[in-house]
């Protein structure tokens, strides 16, 4: 009885602890342009990223960490409210008519609405790994004098940035290739602009 006790007197703060330190997230509080670093104490790295996620779970990062090398299109991001993990996936291989997936998953340290630091979580673990992987990011903000467009609802949203299927940063008038237009309320829209 004595070890029951001394076990819940453990436990319990520290469950009171990660529930009073929750926030009530959901999907769409990630859905946008997000710019910071991912880095990792133990493998001694620290990249620049700009990660973009769509309302549709599409995703794009420019530090190529998360993104599919072989298998274009096929990056998908989300998010479970319940063990509080953020998901970055993508098609790394198909063998023998067989696909596999690379999922990296992310324990959301911290929120707020305009910065996030996620730390690296495997599949089931009960803490994070900060040491392995740190993503530290920061909603970037609308970017003023650059082209408006109208949304079919008449809204008006502003272009951020483009970017080619590597999350590299292209020139307006880049032709010939797939661009991803990506504006302020976290649409990304796939064009294919035809080279004369």
């Amino acid at each position: 009885m004595k070890r029951i006790l001394l076990l819940s007197v453990i436990v319990l703060p520290v469950f009171a602890l990660q529930t009073a330190n929750g926030q009530d997230l959901s999907f769409t509080d990630f859905v946008g342009t997000w710019q910071g670093t991912i880095s990792s104490i133990n493998y001694g790295y620290s990249y620049n990223t700009t990660l973009v996620v769509s309302p549709d779970g599409f995703y794009t990062e420019t530090s190529g960490t998360f993104m599919p090398t072989v298998y274009p299109n096929t990056q998908w991001c989300d998010y479970d409210a319940v063990t509080n993990r953020f998901s970055l996936n993508w098609l790394e291989a198909v063998y023998a008519g067989m696909y596999f997936y690379r999922h990296n998953y992310y324990e959301v340290v911290y929120f707020a609405t305009d910065s996030l630091k996620m730390d690296y979580n495997y599949w089931d673990d009960p803490i994070p790994h900060p040491d392995v992987e740190t993503l530290m990011l920061t909603k970037v903000t609308p970017v003023t004098g650059i082209k408006e467009e109208l949304q079919p609802n008449g809204r008006e949203h502003r272009l951020v940035r483009i970017i080619d299927m590597l999350g590299r940063e292209v020139a307006p008038d880049s032709k010939g290739q797939m661009l991803i237009y990506l504006y302020d309320d976290g649409i990304a829209e796939k064009r294919w602009v035809i080279a004369h």
